[in-house]
């Protein structure tokens, strides 16, 4: 023993000494939590020595309500509940009609809004217009012939776009009850549906057997005992992968080429009609070889089950998914693809007359999920500066202005395409805005506590901005708003019914206004920020 032992060191380890060795780790344990006890028990006599020994307050009295309130505790005053929203803008129960639909045409539109609307209206504000979709899906019909569209609701699940389209014939690709219910609302029949989810919920189940929806994918034998007690019509998909697409989906869905036999003898064994095949080779896709290798899988799998069942009803649907991109050209034409190339056109064309001709399948069904391509150029959106501010920045003795600024949406809303999707959006100030003529650099950040919440990141030669100026982002519709969550208590961009528009624009081309537009837009993800914090 040392001269630092303390006496109470001292009895402590003559009480260890003096106990009975536990001859297991259970013993040790049972020990310590029967100390524990003892000591909680110790502890709450004195509390309740102390309680009884100290004053007691008098009886409360007994609350006399009033009358109409009989037994029941009064109601809390009325709040008023508190929203983003703000200003006076009603929702929009029209279809208001603009000269043209281009950045400059949207911009003048946007600035009659706003203004209407009051200083304390903060947005963000959708601006949708409906004839542009309408122009695309006339496009889509003369690009292809053969192909009926299915409108993929996930892309932009907005009530009168679905309503515009259907209006016009076009059908739905939905993933799930809501989806669909949006399809069906719209006027849509079931036939014009295809639920093209792969793997479904049990009530997406009872819904498609109760909603009449028939189409169905799958791929995989777990799905096909699901749809034992259904109506429905399946069809097998295939993995077809385009690897340069935003998003491939192979890793996930599509079943592998060793599968397909198999699984079409498991449809006939549960008496499930397989009526054909479906593949999806990624959404944003860019390689054209993609859809023509795809469509050539799709017909080893018709010919696989002609040998395997020849007695059976022949496969009728091809499914050639989504992936597909849409835009205009300057002179306000809508084609396939945003830079005017039809390559996609031309490589599925040419392979489902190779592959499907229609002499040999003249009753053959082929349908596409498109959603960038109707959803993308269709919808733009508006937001507000809600704050600025300039620092300098230096580096190595190099000093340069930054203007930042704070907007009514970030990628907690309709940017998280940013992340999700690759997006980089471009901007223009409404009402027009002169370029800033100095060296500074430009960062947009969303209206988040999240310091990776920013849309641009020290972008140059940006227009100038100010606290309570409006920047309007075209073709935002693609995998926006269907994302948007109400992180930090902000409203989700989806949900905000009151803060949407709708157009009918007499032109998609071009104009002088548009050339002269100073431009907010970077080459680079903004997510890069996160360097200079």
């Amino acid at each position: 023993m040392t001269e630092s032992t303390t006496p109470h060191a001292v009895a402590a380890m003559s009480e260890l000494a003096a106990r009975p060795r536990a001859n297991s780790l259970s013993q040790i344990q049972a020990d310590a939590w029967s100390r524990r006890d003892a000591r909680i028990s110790e502890i709450n006599a004195q509390w309740s020595a102390r309680l009884d020994g100290a004053t007691k307050p008098p009886p409360a009295k007994a609350v006399e309500w009033p009358a109409e309130w009989p037994s029941r505790r009064a109601p809390p005053a009325a709040v008023e509940p508190v929203t983003n929203a703000g200003g006076s803008l009603a929702p929009s129960t029209s279809v208001e009609a603009i000269p043209n639909g281009r950045a400059a045409g949207l911009s003048d539109y946007c600035a009659t809004v706003v203004q209407k609307a009051g200083a304390d209206f903060a947005g963000p504000m959708y601006v949708v217009d409906l004839g542009a979709a309408e122009r695309l899906l006339e496009a889509w019909r003369i690009a292809f012939p053969r192909i009926e569209p299915r409108y993929a609701v996930k892309c932009f699940p907005d009530s009168q776009l679905i309503k515009a389209l259907s209006d016009q014939g076009c059908g739905f690709d939905c993933a799930s009850e809501k989806e669909a219910r949006l399809a069906l609302d719209a006027g849509c029949p079931p036939s014009r549906i295809v639920f093209a989810n792969p793997c479904k919920l049990p009530a997406d189940v009872a819904f498609l057997h109760a909603s009449g929806i028939a189409l169905t994918t799958f791929d995989c034998i777990d799905e096909l005992d699901k749809l034992r007690a259904t109506n429905c019509r399946v069809l097998l998909r295939i993995r077809a992968d385009d690897s340069a697409s935003r998003l491939p989906f192979g890793a996930k869905y599509g079943c592998l080429e060793g599968e397909i036999a198999g699984l079409i003898e498991a449809c006939a064994d549960r008496n499930i009609r397989l009526c054909g095949v479906a593949f999806h080779v990624g959404s944003g896709a860019r390689s054209p070889k993609a859809f023509a290798d795809a469509v050539c899988a799709a017909k080893r799998v018709f010919d696989l089950y002609t040998t395997l069942r020849p007695h059976a009803t022949p496969l009728d649907v091809l499914d050639v998914g989504g992936g597909f991109c849409g835009g205009f050209s300057d002179d306000g034409n809508a084609a396939v693809s945003a830079s005017g190339d039809c390559t996609v056109v031309d490589a599925l064309n040419q392979a489902l007359t190779k592959y499907f001709p229609l002499a040999q399948y003249p009753s053959l069904q082929i349908i596409a999920e498109p959603g960038r391509y109707f959803a993308e150029a269709s919808a733009a959106l508006c937001c507000r500066v809600v704050g600025s501010r300039s620092r300098e920045l230096v580096s190595n003795d190099n000093r340069r202005e930054e203007h930042q600024h704070w907007i009514s949406d970030g990628v907690y809303g309709a940017f998280n395409a940013i992340v999700y999707d690759g997006w980089l959006p471009h901007a223009v100030v409404v009402g027009g805005g002169g370029v800033d003529g100095s060296d500074a650099l430009t960062t947009v950040f969303g209206p988040t506590c999240d310091s990776l919440d920013v849309v641009f990141s020290r972008v140059a030669d940006a227009p100038s901005i100010r606290r309570g100026d409006w920047l309007l982002f075209p073709c935002c519709g693609a995998y926006t708003s269907a994302g948007a969550c109400d992180f930090n208590g902000l409203p989700a961009t989806a949900y905000a019914g009151v803060r949407t528009r709708y157009v009918r624009s007499a032109s998609m081309a071009s104009t002088d206004a548009d050339a002269e537009l100073p431009v907010i837009y970077s080459d680079r993800p903004p997510c890069e920020v996160r360097r200079y914090f």
